[in-house]
């Protein structure tokens, strides 16, 4: 299918690996030139190369704060002319019990998983609508729905997410440019496999049963298995196209039937 994304241009945020990886390299596959976010250049100059330095472009930096989210976009708009689509994908995913998240951890996951989403939109969304065309598409997780003992702190910011991209759906009403987030599941990324790491230390070092645990017990799934990036970059890519105009204000869920129920 053609998404008809041939000429646009993109951020995505969180790009150096996972699913704001793969995001990437789908957008390029459909024509789109990429920014590449992270903070890592090694690995922001593996993904570019991956893609081929003709679709993606480096524009790395730290998100959780006001200026680092300027110079991105500056990076991003130097080298793109200007950013069409932007994935809000970065954020930080530390397992630790309530009673263990400080309130230092709470301002720190708040500004790497919600401000830096809020910021980069304040300073993309204007132009977009200038233009007439754009998207704004959340990174969201189940954790937002069902939050989760473990990450409080990235369940709280998830479900904030929802929140902020539904207003500004809202707030971009008849101008073409839409807001939605994508809503994953349990999907193989560096983050979570650490997450099972760390469950297999407390089960004495099991990695397959603590796979098994996090799938059966913590977060079950019809699909009975983890999803993969490309699952997700796939949903996304289409989200991102102009055949995706009539959808905003959306919580599109990719979570292989964790939920188990059809809503928002």
């Amino acid at each position: 299918m053609d998404l008809r994304l041939q000429g646009k241009t993109a951020l995505v945020t969180g790009s150096t690996s996972g699913i704001g990886e793969a995001i990437a390299v789908a957008l390029a596959a459909e024509g789109v030139r990429v920014a590449i976010n992270g903070r890592n250049v090694e690995a922001a100059e593996r993904v570019i190369a991956e893609i081929g330095a003709a679709r993606a472009v480096p524009a790395l930096g730290d998100l959780s704060t006001g200026e680092g989210v300027a110079s991105v976009v500056a990076a991003a708009e130097k080298q793109l002319g200007h950013v069409d689509i932007l994935v809000n994908n970065a954020g930080q995913f530390n397992a630790r019990p309530y009673d263990e998240v400080a309130e230092q951890d709470w301002v720190e996951t708040f500004n790497n998983n919600f401000m830096s989403a809020v910021r980069l939109s304040r300073s993309l969304a204007p132009a977009m609508r200038e233009r007439g065309w754009g998207r704004i598409v959340g990174i969201g997780s189940t954790a937002g729905s069902v939050p989760l003992t473990f990450v409080p702190d990235y369940s709280a910011m998830k479900s904030a997410l929802l929140s902020f991209s539904g207003s500004l759906a809202k707030s971009m009403a008849g101008t073409r440019v839409t807001s939605n987030v994508i809503t994953s599941g349990i999907v193989k990324t560096p983050p979570l496999m650490r997450t099972v790491v760390q469950l297999a230390e407390a089960m004495g070092g099991d990695m397959e049963k603590a796979e098994r645990r996090m799938m059966t017990e913590l977060n079950p799934s019809v699909a009975e298995r983890m999803g993969e990036p490309f699952e997700l970059a796939a949903l996304t890519a289409f989200v991102c196209s102009p055949l995706a105009d009539y959808i905003t204000g959306a919580n599109l869920r990719i979570d292989g039937g964790m939920l188990g129920h059809i809503s928002i």
